[in-house]
């Protein structure tokens, strides 16, 4: 986040939106919230033309120092922005976390949204005070955890289980632009109906949807005869490492209670297993005991936390 600095920096600070060549994983290495810049990228360029986006580099002196985005429509819990920031610990107290705050908030200003969320490592109490101190609040925590595909024991049996009525298998390989159409529908309905979403959202744009969720294989989907009544999906977050993160596990409300999504989980992580990836990490609500229960029987460790911290423009 930003910081006053304690010396005048500003002549020496160049903000800038980010190239084709910067190397934006190298500059967010060590950061536990970043993805990966395949997936950014992928997304950015996905995103429809009359919503605002911002990515920024931040130098001092010429050298990579910090980073952010900023996205200008309403799909974070609260209609609120979607925002970013990092600062290398190395460059931190010289003011670019402001000017990169500067440069989030033009991009998601009062006459566009109602605020900003940004999501930061909860461990990092510094980035934390900093944030508290210019106005921001804490939101809700998420509770990160891993998968070791390989290693984890129960997959197999948990995925031989039968839900009465239900039939479980992945999105065919041939499915259609209306399937996706449909598909799409039903994902944003339902991601409205967790703890990320409470206070409401913007629905996710199809063609940025398509861009996390390329192919078929990165969903696989509960079905009542024809009609899918629920799903677990991936985005790619580190295609080197054969390293996923889980995008939107979610049921209709008549289908709960029944172990749905444990199944779901279990079939899904074994095919993705045999297909050669090696981990999957997701992140849940701290307190939404059922999922992170049926992560535990899964397998998934804690792995960190990560804080959505909340910026709501002062009202006019």
């Amino acid at each position: 986040m930003c910081d006053d600095p304690p010396v005048d920096s500003s002549d020496r600070i160049v903000v800038r939106p980010a190239e084709d060549e910067d190397d934006l994983d190298a500059l967010n290495a060590g950061n536990p919230v970043w993805m990966s810049e395949e997936l950014l990228r992928d997304s950015v360029a996905a995103a429809a033309e009359d919503v605002p986006i911002g990515v920024f580099m931040a130098t001092l002196d010429g050298a990579p120092a910090g980073f952010a985005t900023a996205t200008g429509a309403g799909v974070c819990d609260g209609h609120r922005g979607g925002g970013y920031l990092f600062v290398r610990p190395e460059f931190r107290r010289n003011g670019i976390g402001g000017r990169l705050w500067r440069s989030i908030l033009e991009v998601c200003s009062p006459e566009r949204l109602p605020g900003v969320l940004l999501q930061m490592d909860a461990d990092d109490q510094e980035s934390r005070s900093v944030a508290l101190a210019h106005g921001l609040r804490a939101g809700n925590l998420h509770l990160e955890s891993r998968l070791d595909l390989a290693s984890a024991q129960m997959l197999e049996v948990l995925a031989t289980a039968d839900v009465d009525g239900v039939s479980i298998r992945p999105f065919g390989s041939e499915v259609g632009e209306g399937e996706w159409r449909t598909f799409g529908d039903l994902f944003n309905r339902l991601l409205l109906d967790t703890p990320d979403q409470s206070g409401g959202a913007d629905p996710v744009p199809l063609p940025v949807l398509r861009s996390l969720l390329s192919e078929p294989w990165q969903v696989m989907g509960a079905w009542q005869g024809s009609e899918m009544v629920g799903f677990t999906s991936v985005m790619v977050r580190n295609r080197s490492r054969r390293r996923l993160n889980t995008f939107l596990t979610a049921i209709e409300r008549e289908y709960r209670g029944r172990g749905l999504s444990t199944v779901l989980k279990a079939r899904h992580a074994v095919a993705l297993r045999d297909a050669g990836w090696a981990s999957i990490i997701t992140h849940n609500v701290d307190g939404n005991a059922p999922i992170l229960a049926s992560n535990r029987r899964l397998g998934f460790h804690y792995s960190g936390g990560v804080l959505d911290v909340l910026y709501d423009h002062p009202a006019t």
